[in-house]
This record gives C-alpha cells, structure tokens and sequence, in this order.
C-alpha cells in the first residue's frame, strides 16, 4: 500500500470525496479530547473540595475531642455539631458529584476512543484511495511509456525500410 508520503505518486489529480466526513472525524476527536480534558479539570476541583471538607470536618472533630475534658457549652456543642451534620450533607454531595464526574469521564474517553477509531478507519480508506490512484497513474505512466517505444519503434522501422 502506498502512503501519502510517497514522493513518485503526483497526487495534484487525487480527488477525494470524503474530505467533509474526514475532517468531521478529525473535529469529533478533538472536540472528545476537549470534554475530556474540561472533565478531568472538573474532577481535580471536586476532588479538591472534597480534601477541603474533609480537612474542616476532621479539625472541628479535633477540637471537639480535645474540650472532652473541658465543661461544655451545650449551646457551642449542638452548634458544633450542627456544623458536622451540614458538612457530612455537603461532603456526601461532593462525593456524589464526584462519582457523576468520573462517570462522564469514562463516557467522555469511550466517546474519544470512538471517534478515533472513526478516523483512523476514515485515514486507511483515504490511503486506500490513494494508493488505487498511484497504481492508476503508473499505469498510465507504463502505457504512455510503451505507445511512445511503438511509436519510435515504428519511425525507426520505417526509417530503415525507406533507406536505400
């Protein structure tokens, strides 16, 4: 098979029909490789969220450890404790939207590998289609070849019949 970088194949003559369908797939690949980049940012952010939540819960859990000993404000304590139920709630939605993040990302990458494969498929066919036009212009080359051989094969026949 003949590739596109074949420096003996004139392709000035090539016309390829698929041109749209193949920079459509082109698009759809990098259009895949943008949501999935935009995924992968949002996925750090929520990760990061999540570490934050995590950070806050675990040092409000400290402190209130460390006033066991302590007389305790009930009014601080169920203060206190509210503010863990509500960061519990938030943390819980931040795993969640995690988990939905990650979902779309494998989706996103499946819908990437997709589009890939489309391309690549779209590429061979347009190498295919170039090396069936290669073969056919070296065709033509050998046949415009061989009527010239005939022709001076011909003339020179000719010439030597004629010569007295």
């Amino acid at each position: 098979m003949m590739t596109r970088s074949s420096s003996t194949v004139d392709l000035r003559g090539f016309a390829w029909p698929l041109v749209a369908l193949e920079r459509k797939s082109q698009h759809d690949v990098d259009c895949a490789a943008a949501r999935t980049a935009r995924l992968l940012r949002h996925h750090a952010v929520a990760r990061e969220e999540v570490a934050a939540r995590e950070a806050a819960r675990d040092g409000q859990l400290l402190r209130l450890g460390q006033e066991g000993g302590a007389a305790i404000d009930p009014r601080l304590h169920r203060q206190a404790l509210a503010y863990l139920a509500r960061e519990a709630e938030g943390l819980a939605r931040d795993r969640e939207d995690c988990v939905r993040i990650e979902a779309s990302l494998a989706r996103a990458r499946l819908a990437g590998g997709e589009a890939q494969r489309r391309r690549e498929l779209v590429r061979t066919l347009r190498d295919e289609a170039v090396a069936k036009f290669a073969l056919s212009q070296g065709r033509a080359r050998a046949k415009e070849a061989d009527l010239a051989w005939l022709a001076r094969f011909a003339s020179q026949a000719i010439g030597c019949r004629q010569a007295p």
